[in-house]
């Protein structure tokens, strides 16, 4: 349609001044010019996306009907998935007030780039994390590993957004373009992610002390900046665990169910089999273990480099810049406004840019 739509396999030409687009005959006041050429899966696409049109006038019936439809409904599912989630890991106290808020809106963000497909490996991270990190109670209490970390057990907002906000981003990446390289972005990171936290929580229990990725000097179990085999073996496996499950999302087709109608009628709900067609399970994997395992060299690089650590009066290195009356604790290395959570994000992020740019160099 000259001045008009001409998208897909729908190509009009001429002025329309009223007729009905979802059949294939047009009345008087119709197609001016050449005749229009309409396929049967536009004709299907248009029925479905609208009713009864007075002459000259495109009426949309809202949700229920369509692409738009489809999409209005599904973000409702999000929301109603997402608000469960928070409140079961608040009443958990998995997650402070501000993190349920955050981790409430990630997820949303997640769910509506991504689909049930991206939604289920934040979950996966989430509940997986949360179960390791009961594994050996005792004996990191007997480590004191609180009076070490600046954190406390409940993942805040700030420790929600380094972990989960690269992969938001590329969720809306794929939301804007539907290029399946989004999806390994958001794979990527949110195996960094696990890969990390499984990582701290393993590398913990190993029987013997981490060392410095830097130096190799031996320090205190929890220690920024340290690895051990359990610990790298717990990062690979951690990230292995996202990969493993976005494979199997992406098997099932669950990337994208909500996808781009929401952006125009050509970009349908099934981008995932269109644009992340590209994609194989194994590819996904990879970029899961990958992810986990690089992401926990380069937070332990990070850590131990420019992460602030203060020294308390025992002579003790921590990550609290002050003891628990208020007393600063003197800098023993880093910067002192780069914390845990900063090496976390630049982490995460680089791990995911990285990602992505050889991907798309192997592409």
């Amino acid at each position: 349609m000259k001045g008009g739509w001409s998208g897909g396999d729908l190509t009009m030409e001429g002025s329309w001044s009223g007729g009905d687009l979802t059949s294939g005959t047009w009345g008087a006041g119709g197609f001016g010019g050449d005749a229009p050429r309409v396929s049967s899966q536009a004709q299907e696409v248009l029925s479905g996306a609208m009713g009864e049109a007075a002459p000259g006038s495109l009426v949309f019936h809202g949700a229920g009907t369509g692409e738009a439809g489809f999409w209005i409904w599904g973000l409702a599912l999000g929301v109603i998935l997402n608000l469960t989630l928070a409140i079961a890991a608040r009443r958990r106290r998995a997650v402070s007030p501000d993190g349920a808020v955050m981790g409430f809106i990630l997820g949303l963000v997640i769910y509506a780039g991504l689909g049930p497909g991206g939604w289920g490996c934040l979950v996966l991270f989430f509940v997986s994390s949360s179960l390791l990190s009961r594994t050996g109670k005792e004996r990191k209490a007997r480590l004191d590993l609180a009076s070490l970390h600046e954190k406390s057990d409940q993942r805040d907002w700030l420790q929600a957004l380094a972990n989960a906000g690269p992969g938001a981003l590329c969720a809306l990446g794929f939301l804007v373009t539907g290029e399946s390289l989004w999806i390994l972005g958001t794979v990527i990171s949110l195996g960094a992610a696990n890969g990390d936290t499984w990582a701290s929580e393993l590398g913990v229990l190993s029987p013997g002390p981490p060392r410095s990725i830097l130096t190799g000097k031996p320090l205190a179990p929890g220690t920024s900046g340290g690895i051990s085999p359990l610990g790298l073996g717990g990062s690979l496996a951690g990230g292995l665990c996202i990969g493993l499950g976005a494979a199997g999302m992406h098997l099932w087709g669950a990337f994208g169910m909500l996808g781009l109608g929401v952006l125009g009628w050509e970009q349908s709900w099934q981008t995932s089999v269109q644009g992340g067609a590209a994609l194989e399970p194994a590819a996904l994997i990879l970029a899961g273990a990958a992810g986990g395992f690089m992401g926990s060299l380069i937070d332990s690089l990070l850590g131990a480099s420019i992460q602030a650590r203060y020294r308390t009066s025992r002579g003790r290195l921590t990550e609290r810049p002050r003891d628990q009356a208020g007393t600063p604790h003197l800098l023993a290395g880093g910067l002192p406004w780069i914390g845990n959570d900063a090496v976390n994000l630049l982490a995460n992020s680089a791990v995911t840019i990285l990602g992505m740019a050889v991907a798309a160099y192997i592409s």
